[in-house]
């Protein structure tokens, strides 16, 4: 009986941090959810996207991106971890090597 009530206390605090981040749109998404996993579910589903489209979108950025002159090399190579990663959650995986290869052809000839 202990444990459950100290997962439920968990499970309320776990609520209220997400409640705290969300702007309202996403709080009347959530509103219906009796746990943290239900809130993140609802949220996954509302904004995580796969669709072919979005995978596409993600792809030409990584592989167009040019480190702007005023971006420092370590936004420039926080970037394009990024939206590797974002394929990587889209389920295209991107191998070490051609990160590597954007990040290098992205930053042009002063390197």
């Amino acid at each position: 009986m202990k444990q459950r009530r100290k997962w439920i206390r968990d499970q309320n605090k776990a609520l209220a941090v997400i409640h705290l981040y969300c702007e309202r749109e996403q709080k009347l998404i959530i509103s219906d959810a009796n746990t943290s996993t239900d809130a993140w579910e609802l949220l996954a589903d509302k904004y995580a996207s796969t669709d072919i489209i979005n995978i596409l979108k993600v792809k030409k950025a990584f592989g167009k991106a040019r480190k702007r002159p005023e971006q420092s090399i370590s936004s420039w190579v926080a970037y394009m971890k990024s939206l590797a990663s974002q394929l990587k959650e889209m389920g295209e995986e991107v191998a070490q090597g051609r990160i590597a290869q954007r990040i290098l052809n992205g930053v042009g000839k002063e390197y």
